[in-house]
């Protein structure tokens, strides 16, 4: 399987039912103008996403990196 980029950015990921509480949430009470970023504070690299994703679904090829190709948003 080919990826594009090196896999080194990294993701938060966050639940869509905690989302949506922390929205709510940030509409009755913050007052403030600057972005709001919802998140659990933990990160992953792409690269260490694929990983696992490939071992939770059995996949026994070989991830290849195309670094031709962008990696995205650090």
């Amino acid at each position: 399987m080919t990826l594009w980029g090196d896999g080194s950015p990294s993701r938060g990921f966050l639940y869509v039912e905690d989302a949506a509480e922390g929205v709510l949430l940030a509409a009755e009470q913050y007052e403030g103008s600057l972005p709001v970023n919802l998140w659990t504070g933990e990160e992953i690299a792409i690269r260490d996403l694929a990983t696992l994703i490939a071992t939770e679904v059995g996949f026994a090829g070989h991830i290849q990196w195309d670094t031709s190709k962008p990696n995205g948003q650090p």
